[in-house]
């Protein structure tokens, strides 16, 4: 077992190298940040409001189905951060580059990718003709955690699948 364990955590730092150094320059620290931001509390939470405060009831439904999930699966993560405390790979590994650290100590799972994604799965779900484009998005939230060393490949995984999880029960 420990082998396998071993094989994945291999596999999942070599990723996060690739990642986080490989593909590293100026322009990519600049866009990666832009979108990292898309993933934050203020525009996470700015999206279903907007929708809620709309006149068009097909939009106030959208964002009642998008802050239902946003919000349990960000209690989810939340109690998942709190009884698994994984350090930040930036903590714990001192080649891994983090231009603007992230004060929260704990890393599993992604907040910011669990928040992309309880976003774009309604949007998914009403108008699946630009589904992959807010799954790319999202997807690249959780990319974006990696580049800059706040998150583990394996906590982007684990915030996509709470917030899947939260769609998936609560909707």
């Amino acid at each position: 077992m420990n082998s396998i364990i071993g094989y994945f955590r291999g596999r999942e730092l070599k990723l996060l190298y690739l990642i986080n150094q490989q593909y590293k320059c100026r322009v990519l620290d600049i866009i990666m940040q832009i979108i990292t931001n898309l993933g934050s509390l203020p525009a996470v939470i700015a999206v279903p409001l907007i929708l809620l405060l709309s006149d068009h009831p097909d939009y106030i439904s959208l964002g009642q189905d998008m802050a239902v999930v946003l919000i349990i699966s960000q209690m989810m993560v939340h109690t998942v951060k709190f009884m698994v405390y994984r350090e930040r790979p930036f903590k714990v590994l001192e080649d891994i580059i983090a231009n603007k650290p992230p004060t929260s100590k704990r890393s599993f799972p992604s907040g910011h990718t669990c928040a992309a994604f309880a976003l774009a799965l309604p949007i998914c779900q009403v108008a699946p003709g630009i589904a992959p484009l807010a799954l790319g998005i999202a997807a690249l939230i959780g990319v974006s955690r990696v580049y800059l060393g706040a998150h583990y490949p394996s906590d982007v995984l684990a915030g996509a699948g709470i917030a899947l999880a939260a769609f998936h029960i609560f909707l």
